[in-house]
């Protein structure tokens, strides 16, 4: 007799949300905005293997779980910092045009 073995699925693009979301914290120094595209892609990505893990968690490798957790993060953090790079291009921005 040969035993049910479960064969787990890694959840659907979880390293592409990985990676954007690492590309997102690297981009959003470089002018900010690039930064603010690619963390979006990752957390609209995110929103249907996070729905599939929730509702059958089972059927998941926790790995593929943790690549799709840790794009989100990465993602937000991605977000803060562009929105800081842009705030900060702004305001030396306005500096400069007021003193010219």
């Amino acid at each position: 007799m040969q035993a049910d073995v479960p064969v787990k699925l890694n959840l659907p693009n979880a390293d592409a949300i990985l990676v954007l979301g690492i590309l997102s914290i690297g981009l959003s120094f470089a002018a900010g905005l690039p930064g603010l595209i690619s963390a979006f892609i990752a957390l609209k990505l995110s929103k249907k293997p996070n729905e599939l893990y929730k509702y059958a968690p089972e059927l998941y490798h926790n790995s593929s779980f943790g690549k799709i957790q840790a794009g989100i993060i990465t993602a937000w953090i991605g977000i803060v910092l562009s929105v800081l790079v842009l705030l900060t291009a702004l305001v030396l921005y306005l500096f400069f045009s007021s003193i010219a």
